[in-house]
């Protein structure tokens, strides 16, 4: 038990505080009294503040829906603003074609796709053996 829980316990029983106070002049009994009152208003005022910032906050949040709600914005809409995301977003048009290809065991495989980006390995290994490239193996 710390100094500050064994102080807490003496100040929170009236019959240790009478023991405490039991060979003390009513001079410093009244001190003390003073200090501890002084020490409960500064306590006092602090919560009321914290009080007062919570309600001013909460009177806020409560405008901030009020606004949302009036002009139809979603904490979607708020979230891509945040992460700095545009609400439209720029697709790059990347155009499907139809490729025909040979695998090693001689398996004719059509496969859909694009003219860039990964392709299936049995493709690849199709390119790199006969010379082509993909444009060559387009479908029309």
């Amino acid at each position: 038990m710390n100094i500050f829980e064994e102080s807490l316990a003496v100040l929170k029983s009236k019959t240790k505080l009478r023991t405490l106070f039991k060979n003390v002049h009513i001079e410093d009994v009244e001190n003390v009294l003073s200090r501890v009152q002084a020490v409960l208003e500064e306590k006092t005022e602090e919560v009321q503040q914290q009080a007062a910032a919570l309600q001013e906050k909460q009177e806020q949040l409560q405008t901030i829906i009020q606004l949302m709600k009036d002009h139809n914005i979603s904490l979607e809409d708020l979230n891509e603003v945040l992460a700095g995301k545009s609400t439209t977003r720029k697709r790059r048009d990347v155009q499907r074609m139809t490729f025909r290809y040979e695998t090693n065991e001689g398996n004719e495989i059509i496969w859909e796709g694009s003219n860039a980006g990964r392709i299936p390995a049995d493709f690849a290994a199709y390119l790199e053996r006969t010379g082509k490239k993909r444009l060559d193996c387009v479908v029309e």
